[in-house]
């Protein structure tokens, strides 16, 4: 009788030759055995997976590469076609890539052509399985490779930035770079993407205007610095003049793990690094504090969102609180604490059935009525908003605190 799945290997790579006779249920659970029982022969390693001998769809793809993930360490990246050019590249891609992400960073893999019109963009590194034709872009914030032909456009390195403007200003922007050069105010109104070259720089920066974004209505600028010279660039910010005293514009960089060098705002603003999804009414947002001495987490996120919505909600401890894993610190461990009340208040609810239908909106109040303010401060305040709650953590009894934050001017771009 014909076998089920027969394992082949290239370089970097693993082919699967499937029965096409059989059902697929059937196949799935012989790719389970199989693996299960080569798991030690295989060990951890990171393979494209290649598949022969029958037509699968793409969710019965996923469902390979997940028998096979579940039955052993492996890690599939990709699936791929078969030859032999095709495993050499790969290897010699994934090889390249490995030395370069010197940080442990994982690359990204996108299989198929880009076309004229696409645009693919990641902060990660990236190893694209397909070509890249005219009037295509693929833009990566670290670094690119790929297996096939570029006759479009690849730009590795750099950063991005956003820019948001309230209703109804309009915004012009200028760019001024490290050596001083600085291009000409540009209001979008004739075009709503530009491309700035310089004389003495050898990057570019590309900017996308949206005057009216989908979600918010808001206006939105994205910048994408190409290949920057090191230094300080200046975007200068011009606000039309029939918008209103209190408008105001936002600028976000990427998360700072998300950046490929030290890249950072002069005088960045404290205030409004919150993103999706905390900034949702609905959802319990926590900060940070170290409830060893009760002082605020330096590095934790602060209030309000960019419309003005109160949040973060609480302030759980995240100061060398004791794991398994030993001291940990950070908005993860607070966000757990967070959890863990939040989970005994369910019990108390749910299972003890002194409240079955809550919600987490009804969850989020009930934590703030049943706060306990601290003697001497006035609330709202800057430091420790409107709440304690009481909690236990492995420190003993402590404290979330509920923020309630005042709304400073926030950006220290130059406005004219």
């Amino acid at each position: 009788m014909k076998e089920a799945v027969i394992i082949k290997s290239f370089p970097s790579g693993i082919t699967l030759r499937l029965n096409g006779e059989i059902p697929f249920e059937k196949l799935l659970q012989e790719i389970g055995y199989k693996f299960s029982e080569a798991r030690n022969f295989f060990g951890s390693a990171n393979m494209a997976l290649s598949l022969e001998g029958r037509q699968v769809s793409g969710t019965e793809e996923l469902r390979i590469v997940e028998a096979i993930q579940e039955n052993c360490n492996l890690h599939i990246l990709c699936i791929v076609e078969r030859d032999a050019t095709t495993g050499r590249d790969f290897a010699k891609a994934l090889a390249e890539m490995e030395k370069k992400n010197t940080d442990q960073e994982e690359s990204q893999f996108f299989k198929g052509d880009l076309n004229e019109g696409d645009i693919l963009e990641t902060e990660n590194s990236m190893i694209l399985l397909g070509n890249v034709y005219p009037g295509s872009t693929a833009y990566s914030a670290k670094n690119i490779i790929i297996l096939g032909g570029l006759y479009g456009e690849a730009c590795a390195g750099g950063f991005v930035a956003e820019l948001w403007g309230d209703i109804p200003a309009q915004h012009a922007i200028s760019i001024r770079t490290p050596g001083g050069e600085t291009t000409p105010r540009v209001d979008f109104r004739e075009q709503n993407s530009r491309e700035f070259t310089f004389i003495f720089e050898k990057g570019k920066v590309q900017v996308d205007h949206v005057l009216v974004e989908q979600e918010s209505g808001e206006e939105l600028i994205f910048f994408r610095f190409i290949d920057p010279s090191p230094g300080v660039w200046t975007v200068q910010v011009t606000i039309s003049e029939n918008s209103g005293s209190n408008s105001a514009f936002h600028m976000w960089l990427p998360l700072t793990e998300f950046l490929r060098s030290e890249t950072y705002f002069l005088r960045p603003s404290p205030y409004y690094p919150l993103t999706e999804p905390s900034n949702v009414g609905e959802v319990i947002t926590t900060t940070t504090y170290n409830d060893a001495n009760g002082s605020f987490w330096m590095d934790s996120g602060r209030g309000y969102t960019r419309l003005g919505e109160i949040k973060p909600d609480i302030c759980s401890p995240g100061v060398n609180i004791q794991t398994v894993l030993g001291p940990r610190t950070g908005s993860s461990v607070a966000v757990a604490i967070a959890a863990g009340a939040s989970a005994l208040f369910l019990q108390w609810a749910v299972v003890e059935r002194n409240q079955v239908r809550v919600e987490s909106i009804e969850l989020k109040h009930y934590l703030i009525r049943g706060a306990d303010r601290m003697e001497g401060e006035s609330y709202p305040n800057r430091e420790w908003g409107d709440y304690d709650i009481i909690v236990s953590s492995q420190q003993g009894a402590s404290k979330i605190k509920v923020f309630r934050w005042f709304s400073p001017n926030i950006f220290s771009l130059q406005k004219q």
